[in-house]
């Protein structure tokens, strides 16, 4: 069994293009900070389940995962601490269901930066980068991520703000999401926050398992409490793009601020949507609104302007770009 402390797999043996699974099994452990150096690896798509409290795993340099098999599923649950993932890229697209499941108990947290995930997934799969579950309790912090082209939402985080959900805090910031079908962005439990993100849907996104497209943008699926979404900018200018933010009928009785938003929406579904009496404890600030498609909002919402269509020069996104387009939001917004 490992020791915990500080790893260094490639002092382990590990050389690119090699299998890397086997030495996370081995050597991500709790109180374990494993390194990756640089290189890109062969990858089963597991290894990531093996700590429960005050881990990380962190890339040094270019890190490349390369999908080998169908599908990447790793369930991660902080029981207590903190425990980390940085700095990996994952290659490959997966034909199988596919996630990283992040779940914390009431006082842990799980620190994802720097994942990126540039190839997305096959056609009519039930893939996402990252899902967060109904006994979600503590805190999931997903920072500087980008991920393109999946097929079945790309942060689906909303679980948590069920009835029945554990009500655990999501943090999203500084991520960029390029062609996501279903929602780039869904979220619904208290607390939670979406901030300083861009997305983009220029380009078709794959279907989903049950052979749907609707790209949406930002979508508040349950009805938690104080949700922000802020300093964000969202462009819709595919023909199967939905809704850039939507509060859904299901959160009808939350309440949470859109605050130093731009939209851009050349598609049919309005720019913000609104699900019954969905959005009555809402509020807005500083929003705008341009687009050759429909840029109604719900009708209680003040400061809100509607301005010219415009093509932001964030508006073409690939990986390398990602960090690059978080920054250039983070001045132009705040």
């Amino acid at each position: 069994m490992a020791t915990a402390s500080t790893v260094d797999l490639g002092e382990q043996g590990l050389a690119p293009g090699e299998t890397i699974d086997p030495y996370l099994d081995e050597h991500l452990v709790d109180g374990a900070t494993v390194h990756i150096p640089a290189g890109s690896y062969k990858w089963d798509g597991s290894g990531f389940e093996g700590a429960e409290a005050n881990a990380a795993v962190v890339g040094e340099g270019d890190v490349s995962l390369d999908l080998t098999g169908d599908s990447f599923r790793n369930n991660i649950r902080a029981e207590s601490g903190t425990i980390e993932l940085r700095n990996v890229t994952v290659r490959g697209k997966p034909s199988e269901k596919s996630h990283f499941r992040l779940e914390t108990s009431e006082a842990a947290t799980i620190i994802v930066d720097g994942l990126e995930f540039p190839d997305g997934a096959e056609e009519e799969t039930k893939c996402r980068p990252f899902y967060v579950p109904r006994d979600h309790a503590g805190t999931v912090d997903i920072r500087n991520c980008y991920y393109s082209s999946f097929s079945d939402n790309g942060i689906y985080a909303s679980s948590p703000g069920y009835d029945d959900g554990a009500g655990g805090r999501v943090l999203i910031e500084n991520c960029v999401a390029h062609n996501i079908n279903i929602a780039a962005i869904r979220v619904g439990s208290s607390e939670s926050v979406v901030k300083n993100c861009l997305i983009v849907n220029d380009g078709p996104a794959p279907e989903s398992e049950r052979e749907q497209v609707n790209m949406r943008g930002i979508r508040v699926r349950n009805p938690g409490e104080n949700i922000r979404i802020e300093d964000c900018e969202i462009s819709m200018r595919h023909e199967a793009a939905g809704a850039p933010i939507q509060i859904h009928e299901e959160a009808e009785g939350g309440s949470g601020i859109i605050r130093n938003v731009t939209i851009r929406n050349d598609g049919d579904s309005e720019a913000i949507d609104e699900g019954d009496a969905a959005a009555e404890g809402w509020e807005v600030s500083n929003v705008d609104i341009a687009g050759t498609g429909d840029l109604s909002y719900p009708e209680g919402f003040e400061s809100v302007s509607i301005g010219e269509a415009r093509d932001p020069a964030t508006a073409d996104v690939d990986s390398r770009a990602a960090s690059v387009l978080s920054a250039e939001i983070d001045q132009s917004l705040r």
